[in-house]
């Protein structure tokens, strides 16, 4: 329910950012962009570990990558393979420390 809420209040906030949402492509091409997130943040894929502090750490991150790649003018498909290169990275961190730790 809670998720529900969130992502009917998170709509609401694009649509009115943006005057106006054609329905079914508005959150196209986002999924990349919420697993890197996650997967920076330390959630692992298989589960049972990580935490809401290391998400938001994740998105933010995520989202100073994208906001100073814009600002540099980098081209789209460049800023997409830099967060493609931070999708692995995270998934390698998210494989490897808990295998060091032991």
């Amino acid at each position: 329910m809670v998720t529900g809420v969130a992502a009917a209040l998170a709509g609401a906030i694009k649509a009115s950012v943006l005057d106006s949402v054609v329905a079914g492509t508005s959150g196209a091409g986002f999924e990349l962009a919420v697993l890197t997130a996650v997967l920076v943040g330390g959630v692992a894929l298989t589960g049972g570990s990580g935490s809401i502090l290391g998400v938001l750490l994740g998105v933010l991150f995520l989202g100073c990558l994208q906001n100073g790649l814009t600002l540099l003018d980098v081209p789209t498909f460049w800023q997409q393979m830099a967060q493609g290169t931070a999708l692995v990275a995270g998934a390698a961190l998210a494989y490897f420390a808990p295998r060091t730790a032991r």
